[in-house]
């Protein structure tokens, strides 16, 4: 979501790029969400199944292109067999038949990712489609999603969203990686292998109450990994089970050397770099210099200077620190996404932190938490007393009293954001206004 093959308990992660790591993916190709990650939990937020159509046995028609990058079955036929799992053709050089052992988990792990270099994402067109989608489908199943690349280039994961009548209220995501598939559930004993035509899958089944249900079937076929992980809200368990074991067999029916991930290339590699800097050199930046702090406060030292850019990052941040005491100073391009926390001085509903009682998870209206918790300032209207407004002091045992403050000014087309613990208001409202004049 997105590479991120591995867990960051694995204790892979680089805590300095997670920001840059856990970037939202840009739609360079209309990505269908933010998965633009090697996830090895797929929890997507959707509701029930319902009616579910037979499997279509055998070899599949070739595949129909449809606009917006989907692919779906040619030729539906008038009446479908049944769902239950039957012999039918020799797949994965076994017969094709199923058996289901279900582990149960006792909670799933979130997902999580290391950072890669450059990693960057694009959606996926129908010949790269037709690639890894299953040799067995059930009834009018569709199919969108998008493939990972490092920052060379070289393919990290693919992540296909499936979508079917039956699937109406469910939410489906198949994950594909030449890594080894990782274990996302926390059960209590040694899994259960179960068989599926041919193929050894683990399969887990885990409920947070009784109408949502979440399964997941991790194993490997023709050398791939693959993870289908399902998950159906306000429905009943025997329902999902057989919506999610229909899923299974069609996504464990492949020959012919598929999923063939090596059909799925690149189209071009958005430019991409992490450069550590001094703070002349910052202040030098062609893009971002201007807007670099001149100075620090007396006692602060620094402790990184960043330039970065990727496919949906581009910045320039700095980081000092004295003791317990920082200042982070994060400068960026303004942008749409931007547009929700903008906020004049008056509206002091949106910024006036004194209006909203720690903790304000429960003080802020939900409609104005976004713009509360880091409004956009125009710099021409930027005042002393905003930035007080947006300035708090907390008690805590072994922490600094000092003040603390999170807010971002628009600069024309830059935006500067600033987070503080321990620094004077005064002297963050100078800094800004310093900028004005350049």
């Amino acid at each position: 979501m997105r590479g991120n093959e591995f867990l960051d308990k694995m204790e892979l992660i680089d805590p300095a790029y997670i920001e840059a790591a856990d970037a939202k993916p840009k739609k360079k190709k209309n990505v269908w969400g933010k998965w633009g990650s090697l996830a090895a939990c797929f929890c997507l937020i959707v509701a029930t199944a319902i009616a579910v159509p037979g499997l279509l046995p055998g070899d599949k028609p070739e595949p129909d292109p449809k606009p917006g990058n989907t692919i779906d079955q040619a030729n539906i036929p008038d009446v479908y067999p049944s769902v239950d799992i039957v012999p039918g053709s020799v797949l994965n050089g076994s017969q094709d038949t199923c058996v289901f052992h279900y582990n149960e988990a006792s909670t799933v792990l979130d997902a999580a990712r290391r950072y890669i270099p450059g990693y960057f994402t694009e959606e996926l067109n129908s010949e790269e489609l037709a690639a890894i989608i299953p040799d067995r489908q059930a009834a009018e199943m569709t199919f969108s999603g998008y493939a990972g690349f490092d920052g060379e280039g070289t393919l990290i994961d693919v992540v296909l969203q499936v979508d079917a009548p039956f699937l109406d209220n469910a939410s489906v995501s198949v994950l594909f990686s030449n890594d080894e598939p990782i274990r996302c559930c926390v059960i209590p004993d040694e899994p259960v292998t179960s068989k599926l035509n041919g193929c050894d899958f683990e399969i887990y089944k885990w409920s947070s109450n009784s109408e949502t249900f979440y399964y997941d079937a991790i194993g490997r076929i023709n050398g791939c990994s693959v993870q289908i992980s399902y998950m159906s809200s306000g429905s009943d368990e025997g329902q999902s089970r057989i919506d999610f074991e229909v899923l299974a067999d069609c996504f464990t029916a492949y020959k012919d050397g598929k999923p063939n991930l090596s059909a799925i290339k690149a189209d071009a590699i958005p430019e991409f770099f992490d450069v550590k800097l001094t703070l002349s050199e910052a202040q030098a930046d062609a893009d971002f210099g201007a807007y670099m702090l001149g100075t620090v406060p007396s006692g602060y030292t620094e402790e990184s200077i960043r330039r970065y850019k990727d496919q949906n990052k581009d910045y320039l941040s700095g980081l000092w620190t004295n003791g317990l005491a920082d200042l982070s100073w994060n400068i960026s391009a303004y942008n749409e996404n931007d547009s929700a926390r903008l906020t004049s001085v008056v509206q002091t509903e949106n910024y006036d932190l004194s209006l909203y009682p720690i903790p304000r998870a429960d003080s802020v209206p939900e409609e104005l938490r976004e713009i509360v918790d880091n409004p956009i300032f125009d710099a021409n209207e930027l005042t002393l007393e905003a930035v007080y407004m947006r300035a708090y002091k907390v008690d805590e045992a072994g922490d600094i009293d000092g003040w603390r403050m999170a807010f971002s000014v628009k600069y024309g087309d830059i935006i500067v954001e600033v987070r503080t613990k321990g620094v004077e208001p005064e002297w963050v409202y100078q800094q800004l206004m310093n900028l004005l004049e350049k």
